[in-house]
């Protein structure tokens, strides 16, 4: 590829190492871009044209690859949370954009205290469940206890059988806590 005809659009490491770089050029006369992949050496010609034609430096394509990768996370993030909105694992309302087209991600620290605001609504809620996510909580639990030695272990078959109809998930754990303690 003749480079003088060539405008340089972009250059950034294609790895760890930065022994190479990929290159993007384009041509003025049909809008069309190249990709190029130059080793990164001094006294290589190709890889001095790049830094001559481009008018950049070593320290310019570090800039510009921490920038791709920071793009390709934000990327990769916004996607992540789509798909966790579109299968239903990630409440839509939770994740708004702001002005500026950021998403707002939530801190570990604010996730724990909803979850663990969560557990507790569920787990001492006296009402009968109508959530599908309650009831699945219910059932998994019931599911996990029955597996436990202790539970298997007791004698007491009217207890076993409360646990097993229990309504809400107060209810599950009363009979529950008779049960192992």
């Amino acid at each position: 590829m003749d480079l003088k005809n060539k405008v340089f659009i972009d250059a950034v490491f294609t790895s760890p190492e930065r022994d190479t770089i990929e290159v993007i050029w384009g041509n003025p006369d049909n809008e069309e871009m190249y990709q190029e992949y130059v080793q990164v050496d001094p006294k290589d010609k190709a890889y001095l044209e790049v830094l001559e034609l481009g008018k950049i430096n070593f320290d310019d394509i570090i800039d510009a690859t921490a920038e791709r990768n920071r793009q390709q996370r934000r990327d990769f993030e916004i996607s992540a949370i789509r798909i966790g909105q579109e299968e239903g694992w990630i409440p839509k309302n939770e994740y708004e954009k702001q002005k500026d087209q950021q998403i707002q991600i939530k801190t570990e620290r604010q996730l724990r205290e909803e979850i663990y605001k969560d557990i507790s609504n569920t787990m001492f809620s006296s009402d009968i469940p109508e959530d599908r996510k309650v009831k699945e909580f219910m059932f998994m639990t019931k599911l996990y206890l029955f597996d436990l030695q202790k539970i298997k272990d007791h004698k007491d078959t009217k207890t076993k059988a409360a646990l097993r109809k229990a309504k809400t998930p107060l209810e599950m754990m009363r009979h529950a806590i008779k049960l192992m303690g």
